[in-house]
C-alpha cells in the first residue's frame, strides 16, 4: 500500500512539475506573438525554447505567403530554407496531433540531420509552421525525454489556436500587402499607358459624359482636363450627327473601329480623327461605359488632299496635253489644206491671167471689128452679124465681171491660206479678215441665208493673221450650218458687226438659227464637245478658236446669249498699240 502510495505522490509531483514548467514556458511564449512579421514571431518563439531548455536547441518553421519553406533554430539564427519536400514530411490532415512528432529534419547549422520533435500548425489541409526541439549539436544523440516533450506540448497546446490565428492575420495583411502592391504597380502601369499614349484616351459613361482623358486628349481638343471632364463628347464634335451615328453602332454592336469624324478645338479649328472604341453594355443593350482611343489624322487626310489634288492636277495637265496634241493635229491638217489650196489658188491663178489678158484683146478686138463693118447706120451694122456684133459688149461686161470674181476668190483664198508658220504677229485689219472669211464660207453661206454686214471699222490689231483668219472663218460656218440644220425652206440671216470700244476691237457674229441651250452653254468650249448631228462636227472649231482667241492672243470669245433663239458670238481683241476709240473710223 505504502508504494502505491509513493507512486501517485510522485506521478502527481510529476505533474504538478510538468503544469508549471508548462506555464512558465508558456508566458515566455506569449510575448512573441506580438511581433509584426511572420519571421520575426518564430524566430522569437525559437529563442525562446532555447533559453528554456538550455541543453537542447528551439527550432521553428514557417511558409511565408510567396510559398517559400524556412527553418530557423536559436542557436546560430541563421535562416535555412526547406525544399518542398522536407516540409511535406510534417503530419498531413490525418497526422494531425497535439501532440509533438518526433520527424527528421535538416539541421538548420547545417550538420547531419537530427531527430526533432516538433507541433505543426495547420491551416486546414496545408501546414504553415511548426514548433520543436532538437539536440545541440555538441550533443547530437540527446533527445527530448518524456518530460521535456510533456512540458512542450503542455505549453503550446493551449497557444495553438492562438498561434494559428496569428499567422492566419499575418498570412492575410501580407496578402493585402501584395494585392494593395500590385494593385498600385498596375494602376502605376495604367497610368503611364493612358498619360504615354500619343492618341487620345478617353472613358465615358453611359450618357457619353467624358469621366477620364489623357493628356494627348487636352492637346487633340486644345483644353485643359478640367474643361473636358463632365461634358458630353458631343459638345466637342464639328457635327452632331456623327456622334449620334457613332453611339448608335456601339448600341447595335458593341463597338466601332476606325470611325472617321470631326472634332472641334477650343480654337475652333476642325480636327479629323479615327476612333475605335468598345462599350459595356447592360442586357438590355443600353451602353455601361464607353473606352475609346482616337487619333488624329489630319495630316494624313491633308497628305491624301495633296495628293488627289496632284492626281487631278496630272489628269488635267494630260487632258490639255491630250487637247493640245488633238488641236495641234487639226492646225496642221488645216495648214495642210491651206498650203494645197494656195497652191491650187496659184495654179489657177497663172492660167487665169492669160485668160484675163486674152479676153481684153478678144474684146477690144471685137470693138474695132465692130467700127469697120458697114451697117444699117453708122457704127451699128445691120443683119445677123450685125446683131451678133452688138451683144458682144454685154457678153464681154459679164465674163469680165465673172474673171473679177475668180480673181478676187483666188486673191482671197491665196491670202487666206498663207503658211505663217513661225507665228510671228503683225498687223491685222479685222474687217479686212471678215471679208476674206465671207467669201472663202461663200459656198456654205449662200444657199441657208443672207449677210447683213455692219461693219464699224474696228482698225488693226496685233495678230497672227492665219489663226484670226480662221477663229472669223470658224463662227461664220458654224453660223450657217447651224440655219441650215433647220431645213427651214426659207432663207437665215446672219449678221456681221464689228467695232472699237474701251481699246478693245470687237466682231460679233449673229445668226437666227435654233441658238444653244442652257445646259450646253458652259461646255461649247470644251475640246470635242458639240451639238451637231454625229458625222457632222468634229468638236473642235470652237476649242481652237477659243485657245487662239484666249490663250495665244490675250482675248475674249464668249457667247452672249445662252438658251435663246439665234447665237452671238463676240470676239473681243486688244487694238493695235496708239490705237483709241474712233480712230479707226477717221
Amino acid at each position: 500500500m505504502s508504494g502505491s502510495r509513493s507512486g501517485d505522490r510522485r506521478s502527481a509531483a510529476r505533474g504538478d512539475f510538468i503544469l508549471f514548467e508548462s506555464l512558465k514556458l508558456q508566458n515566455a511564449l506569449i510575448p512573441c506573438l506580438a511581433k509584426r512579421q511572420d519571421e520575426e514571431v518564430f524566430r522569437s518563439l525559437a529563442g525562446a525554447l532555447g533559453r528554456c531548455f538550455p541543453l537542447l536547441r528551439g527550432i521553428a518553421g514557417w511558409a511565408d505567403s510567396w510559398g517559400q519553406y524556412s527553418i530557423v533554430s536559436d542557436h546560430s539564427g541563421e535562416k535555412t530554407s526547406l525544399m518542398g519536400s522536407d516540409w511535406d514530411k510534417l503530419p498531413g490532415s490525418d497526422g494531425w496531433s497535439r501532440e509533438p512528432v518526433a520527424i527528421s529534419l535538416p539541421s538548420s547549422a547545417g550538420a547531419p540531420s537530427v531527430t526533432s520533435f516538433v507541433i505543426p500548425f495547420r491551416d486546414g489541409a496545408a501546414v504553415v509552421g511548426f514548433l520543436g526541439l532538437e539536440a545541440a549539436a555538441a550533443a547530437p544523440g540527446e533527445a527530448p525525454d518524456d518530460v521535456t516533450v510533456a512540458i512542450l506540448s503542455g505549453a503550446i497546446a493551449p497557444l495553438s489556436a492562438l498561434l494559428l490565428e496569428r499567422i492566419r492575420e499575418s498570412r492575410l495583411e501580407s496578402m493585402r500587402e501584395m494585392t494593395a502592391t500590385a494593385l498600385q504597380r498596375s494602376e502605376r502601369r495604367f497610368f503611364d499607358f493612358i498619360e504615354g499614349s500619343h492618341d487620345m484616351i478617353y472613358i465615358a459613361d453611359g450618357q457619353d459624359v467624358i469621366a477620364l482623358v489623357n493628356r494627348a486628349g487636352e492637346e487633340l481638343l486644345g483644353r485643359p482636363k478640367r474643361e473636358i471632364l463632365g461634358r458630353h463628347f458631343s459638345e466637342f464634335c464639328h457635327f452632331g450627327v456623327d456622334r449620334a451615328f457613332f453611339l448608335d453602332k456601339l448600341h447595335h454592336d458593341g463597338f466601332a473601329r476606325d470611325f472617321e469624324e470631326t472634332l472641334t478645338r477650343a480654337d475652333a479649328e476642325a480636327v479629323f480623327v479615327s476612333e475605335s472604341a468598345s462599350a459595356q453594355r447592360r442586357p438590355d443593350g443600353s451602353l455601361v461605359e464607353i473606352h475609346g482611343i482616337i487619333r488624329d489624322i489630319t495630316e494624313r487626310l491633308q497628305s491624301q488632299k495633296a495628293l488627289w489634288e496632284s492626281n487631278l492636277e496630272l489628269a488635267a495637265a494630260n487632258s490639255e496635253l491630250k487637247r493640245t496634241q488633238l488641236a495641234m493635229v487639226q492646225q496642221e491638217k488645216l495648214a495642210s489644206i491651206g498650203q494645197l489650196a494656195a497652191g491650187i489658188a496659184h495654179e489657177i491663178n497663172n492660167p487665169l491671167g492669160f485668160l484675163i489678158s486674152d479676153f481684153r484683146a478678144l474684146g477690144d478686138a471685137a470693138t474695132s471689128l465692130a467700127a469697120t463693118l458697114p451697117g444699117e447706120s453708122e457704127g451699128h451694122p445691120g443683119g445677123p452679124l450685125g446683131d451678133l456684133i452688138s451683144e458682144l459688149p454685154v457678153i464681154i461686161a459679164e465674163m469680165d465681171d465673172g474673171f473679177r470674181r475668180i480673181k478676187e476668190i483666188v486673191v482671197n483664198l491665196r491670202t487666206f491660206a498663207r503658211s505663217d508658220r513661225d507665228g510671228a504677229f503683225s498687223r491685222y485689219d479685222l474687217d479686212d479678215g471678215l471679208r476674206r472669211a465671207l467669201v472663202i464660207a461663200r459656198n456654205e453661206i449662200k444657199y441657208v441665208a443672207e449677210v447683213v454686214l455692219n461693219l464699224g471699222a474696228p482698225g488693226e490689231i496685233e495678230a497672227n493673221a492665219r489663226e484670226i483668219d480662221q477663229v472669223l472663218l470658224n463662227l461664220l460656218v458654224n453660223a450657217a450650218q447651224a440655219i441650215g440644220g433647220e431645213n427651214r425652206g426659207v432663207p437665215g440671216r446672219i449678221t456681221v458687226s464689228s467695232g472699237l470700244a474701251e481699246g478693245l476691237a470687237w466682231v460679233e457674229i449673229a445668226d437666227d438659227g435654233p441658238g444653244v441651250p442652257i445646259e450646253s452653254a458652259t461646255r461649247i468650249f470644251e475640246p470635242f464637245f458639240t451639238t451637231k448631228d454625229v458625222g457632222k462636227g468634229t468638236g473642235l472649231g470652237l476649242s481652237i478658236s477659243y485657245d487662239i482667241v484666249a490663250r495665244k492672243h490675250g482675248g475674249t470669245l464668249s457667247l452672249l446669249n445662252p438658251g435663246t433663239a439665234g447665237a452671238v458670238f463676240r470676239v473681243e481683241l486688244p487694238a493695235a498699240k496708239g490705237l483709241k476709240d474712233g480712230d479707226a473710223a477717221t
